[in-house]
């Protein structure tokens, strides 16, 4: 009898574990989900990597341009706050492309260069 109850209260401890070790990695989940929506509405960046049909660039008095692989220069333009860039045309193949973003008159930022996947 003394081994049944042991056992169930062992089972009892472990499944009690298990929910809250549950329960703390689903709260943890959604805390880097939250953690990562409101990074996405406040800093600068783009988005989304990989991207399909359109692409979104979030900087503060910038120049951005994109490149194939080729070198061709697919976009140019500037930003100020978020731009977004159609990339459904049939000149935009899926693969990677080059961006460089540049800051001109900002002496403390240099320029960013990031490779772009298209899907």
């Amino acid at each position: 009898m003394r081994k049944v109850v042991l056992l169930f209260v062992t089972c009892l401890i472990v499944f009690n574990f298990q929910v809250i070790a549950q329960g703390n990695d689903t709260l943890m989940k959604e805390k880097r989900i939250s953690s990562f929506m409101s990074d996405l509405n406040q800093k600068e960046g783009i988005f989304p990597v990989p991207f399909e049909n359109s692409l979104t660039a979030r900087y503060q008095k910038a120049e951005i341009e994109i490149f194939n692989l080729l070198g061709k220069s697919m976009f140019a333009g500037k930003i100020d706050g978020e731009l977004s860039v159609e990339t459904s045309s049939s000149k935009w193949y899926a693969g990677i492309y080059i961006v460089t973003i540049k800051f001109p008159g900002d002496s403390t930022r240099q320029t960013i260069t990031q490779k772009l996947f298209k899907q």
